[in-house]
C-alpha cells in the first residue's frame, strides 16, 4: 500500500518523506525485494543530500533555542546517521555507498537523555575518517560519546571488516601482504578494532550488567548491536582465513617456520576467544527475549556465525584446544536459537539449514567426522593463550543445554542424529589432506561462508524465503 504513494511523494524531499522512504526500503528488503528497496533508500539519500543533511552547518541553532528546535534538528541529525548507517551496511563492489566520508561533516549523535529533554550536548563524537575527525582526531573516541554514536561506529567498522571479506579475486589481485606481515591490511584492521575498543567506556562494554540496565531502558537492541557486531567483526576478520588455521593446526612446523605457526595459533585463539564472548552474550540475552520481540538481521547473522565457527571447532578440536570443549554447545544453541529466530525472522531459515548442515553427521555419500578427524588429527598441543577465566564462565552455562544424545537440541529441532561412534572424535594419524575440507565441510565451506556474507550485505540472502511470510509485528 505505502509503495502506491511513491509517485506523489518523491519529487518534495522533507524529513517526513525522508523517514517514510527509509522505513518502506526496511520493509521491502525484509521481504526480499532487494531492486525496489535499494531504489527506494536511494531516493532517502538523495533527499538527505539536498536538505543537506550530511553537513553540520544544518544543524546550527540560535542561541536561545526552545526545546522543540533541540529536537527537530536531532531527529534529523539521527535521520542521516540511520540512513547512512543502512547504505553503507549494504554497500560492496556492486553498490557502492552515497556519502562518501570526505563529504559528512555531520557530527554523531547526543545521549538519550539529551534528546530527550531537549538540551544541547556538550560535545560531539565524530566517525572515523570523516571531516571533523581528520580535523580533530580526539573526537572519534571521547569516553562520553553517546550510545548512538559508538553504534555508528560499531556497524562502520563492521561494513570494513564485511566488504573486506567479500572481497572478489579480481579485487585481491595484486594484493602480495602476507597476513603474517606488519603492514598487512588484516594486521591494520585487527590493530585499529582493538584500538577502538580499547577507547570504549564501561559502560559501552559487554557485562550482564549493562545488558540488564539497558533492557530497563528499553534501549538492549541498540547495545546489542554494539557488543555482538563489535564480536562479530572480529570473528569475520579472522573467519576468512578458516582453511589456513585448519591446516595450520595440523601440521608440524620446523625451525624456519616457527614464527608462521605461532602466528596462526595466535590468530586461532583470538578468533575462537571472540566466539566465545559472543556466544555468552548470546546466551545472556535470549532468556530474556520474548517471542514476539523483534530482533535485527544482522543479530541473527550473529547467531549463524557464532554457531558455524563453533561446529568448525567441533569437527577439528586442535584449531583451539582450549575452547574445543564447548563448540558441541555452543554449536547446537545456535542452531536451537535460529530454529526459532525463523518464525520471527525468515531470513534466519537460510542459516539455520547452513549451520544444520554443519551440526549434522555427512551423509552416507560423504566421509564422517570421524574420518576426518582421523586425518587432520595430531598428537600436539599449543601453548595456551586463551583466556582460561572466559572459559571458567561458560563452563556454568553448560547445563542449561543439553548434550547430544537420546533427546539432544539437534533431535529436538527435526535433525537426525548420529550414533556415538560417529559423534564421538577419536584419536588418529597425523595425516593431513587439505582437498577434505572444503568437500566434508559441504554447504558451510569457505566459499558459502562467503556468500552468505555477501548475500547479507546485498539482499540477496531473503529473495526467495519470504513467499507466504508476513514481517513481524514489531519490525
Amino acid at each position: 500500500m505505502a509503495s502506491g504513494y511513491v509517485a506523489e511523494e518523491m519529487y518534495e524531499p522533507s524529513l517526513q518523506r525522508i523517514q517514510a522512504f527509509f522505513l518502506l526500503s526496511i520493509a521491502q528488503w525484509g521481504n526480499g525485494d532487494k531492486h525496489r528497496s535499494i531504489i527506494h533508500m536511494g531516493i532517502a539519500v538523495k533527499m538527505a543530500a539536498i536538505l543537506g543533511l550530511h553537513r553540520e552547518e544544518t544543524y546550527r541553532l540560535p542561541e536561545h533555542a526552545g526545546r522543540d528546535e533541540v529536537v527537530d534538528a536531532e531527529a534529523a541529525r539521527r535521520t542521516f546517521w540511520m540512513i547512512q548507517s543502512q547504505d553503507n551496511l549494504h554497500s560492496g563492489h556492486k553498490t557502492p555507498v552515497s556519502f562518501s566520508h570526505a563529504d559528512i561533516t555531520v557530527l554523531l549523535p547526543c545521549d538519550e537523555s539529551e534528546f530527550a529533554f531537549g538540551r544541547v550536548p556538550r560535545f560531539r563524537a565524530a566517525l572515523h575518517d570523516t571531516l571533523p575527525a581528520l580535523r580533530e582526531p580526539d573526537r572519534v573516541s571521547p569516553p562520553d560519546r553517546s550510545l548512538f554514536a559508538t553504534l555508528i561506529q560499531a556497524h562502520n567498522l563492521w561494513g570494513i571488516v564485511a566488504r573486506r571479506a567479500c572481497k572478489t579475486e579480481d579485487d585481491l589481485a595484486g594484493v602480495t601482504t602476507a597476513p603474517a606481515e606488519p603492514a598487512s591490511e588484516y594486521r591494520l584492521l585487527a590493530d585499529r578494532l582493538r584500538h577502538w575498543e580499547e577507547t570504549l567506556s564501561s559502560h559501552h562494554r559487554w557485562s550482564v550488567w549493562n545488558l540488564r540496565g539497558y533492557k530497563t531502558e528499553s534501549l538492549e537492541l541498540a547495545y546489542l548491536a554494539i557488543v555482538m557486531v563489535v564480536r562479530l567483526s572480529n570473528i569475520v576478520l579472522r573467519r576468512t582465513y578458516m582453511e589456513d588455521l585448519i591446516a595450520a593446526s595440523h601440521s608440524s612446523f620446523d625451525a624456519n617456520t616457527v614464527a608462521n605457526a605461532e602466528f596462526w595459533q595466535t590468530m586461532a585463539h583470538e578468533l575462537f576467544a571472540n566466539v566465545l564472548e559472543l556466544h555468552e552474550q548470546i546466551d545472556a540475552y535470549f532468556p530474556l527475549r520474548l517471542k514476539e520481540d523483534g530482533f535485527p538481521a544482522v543479530l541473527a547473522f550473529c547467531v549463524y556465525i557464532c554457531g558455524s565457527a563453533a561446529a568448525h571447532l567441533w569437527r577439528w578440536p586442535n584449531l583451539c584446544p582450549h575452547a574445543a570443549s564447548e563448540a558441541e554447545t555452543m554449536a547446537t544453541q545456535s542452531l536451537a536459537i535460529l530454529s526459532e529466530l525463523q518464525y520471527a525472522w525468515p531470513t534466519a531459515s537460510r542459516w539455520q539449514q547452513g549451520l544444520r548442515s554443519v551440526t549434522t553427521p555427512a551423509s552416507e555419500s560423504g566421509p564422517s567426522p570421524a574420518a576426518v578427524a582421523n586425518a587432520f588429527r595430531v598428537s600436539r598441543s599449543y601453548p595456551p593463550t586463551y583466556d582460561s577465566d572466559r572459559a571458567a564462565r561458560h563452563v556454568d552455562h553448560q547445563h542449561s543445554v543439553q548434550p547430544l544424545g537420546g533427546h539432544g537440541l539437534l533431535e529436538a529441532n527435526g535433525v537426525a542424529e548420529s550414533s556415538d561412534q560417529e559423534r564421538v572424535l577419536p584419536q588418529a594419524a597425523d595425516a593431513y589432506d587439505p582437498t577434505a575440507i572444503s568437500s566434508h565441510l559441504g554447504e558451510d565451506s569457505i566459499g558459502a561462508f562467503e556468500a552468505e556474507l555477501a548475500a547479507l550485505l546485498q539482499g540477496d540472502l531473503n529473495a526467495g524465503f519470504y513467499d507466504g511470510w508476513e514481517l513481524p509485528a514489531s519490525f
